[in-house]
This record gives structure tokens, sequence and C-alpha cells, in this order.
């Protein structure tokens, strides 16, 4: 049976502050791997939505980090082509959020939900120079385009 949220601890709600929730980029795509870890990841991320919704007349915001490839350390020289900004985050990496999030410089963010990834779930990146096929519609012509680098 369903329950609804009465709302927070009245030591919670006297406080005030910052709830932030960690969860995973998994949670974002899902996994083939680990589709029940991913499942549980994703409703993190609906729940600091619905609790941000929920609390924040009284004070308490919610929000959820979604970090992505952390490693402690990475071997040198390791660029993951899979990331962007070309390297695994690390611990700091989180931790600078963490406080961020909970400082009075984020007093009016709430229910966020911020991926922290080096933008691996932000999509493929555009290869620098590439060949486009546009096939026009009602012909059997394909023309080639030429794109220029960006």
């Amino acid at each position: 049976r369903a329950r609804r949220v009465s709302g927070p601890d009245p030591h919670l709600r006297e406080a005030g502050g910052s709830m932030i929730l960690m969860t995973s980029s998994a949670g974002m795509e899902g996994s083939a791997s680990l589709p029940v870890y991913a499942m549980v990841k994703a409703a993190q991320r609906t729940l600091a939505k619905g609790l941000a919704a929920e609390w924040g007349a009284d004070g308490i915001r919610v929000n959820c980090i979604c970090p992505g490839s952390i490693r402690a350390a990475a071997p040198s020289g390791e660029r993951p082509a899979h990331i962007p900004v070309g390297r695994h985050g690390t611990p700091a990496d989180v931790a600078n959020m963490v406080a961020f999030l909970a400082s009075e410089e984020a007093s009016y963010l709430n229910g966020a939900v911020i991926t922290l990834d080096g933008g691996a779930t932000a999509g493929r990146a555009k290869p620098r120079r590439a060949e486009a096929v546009l096939t026009a519609v009602g012909s059997s012509s394909t023309k080639r385009l030429a794109t220029t680098p960006s």
C-alpha cells in the first residue's frame, strides 16, 4: 500500500538546509548488465524531485547528483573515448559538487538533477569532419554534402 510522505522530521524543518541524494548516471540511460540498479537510481532521481516540491516550502532543498565514471586514481595518460572531457571524474569532483549544493550559493537550487559525468551521457561528440548523405523525398537520387570543420 502506497503511503504519502507527510513532511520532513520536525527537527529538519526547524533547521532547514539541504538534502543531497547520490544516485548514478546509470539511472539516466539504463544498464544492460545492471537493470535493477539503474531502475533504483532512476527512482532516487524522482524521489529527489518529489521531496523538493513537497519540502521546499519548509526551507529544505533536495537535489540529486548522478556521478558517472569516478576513479580515485586513473592510469596516467588514459583518455577514455566515451567521456567528452577526456578523463574520469575524481572523488574531489563529487565532493566539490556536494559542497556547492550544500552551500548558500545554491540556495535557489531545488529539485535539480546534476549529471556529473564529463558529458558521457550528453550524447556522442560530433566528428570534426563528416560527410552527410541526404536522400531527396520522393526521389531515388542521393546527394552528398561535404561539411566543413567546426
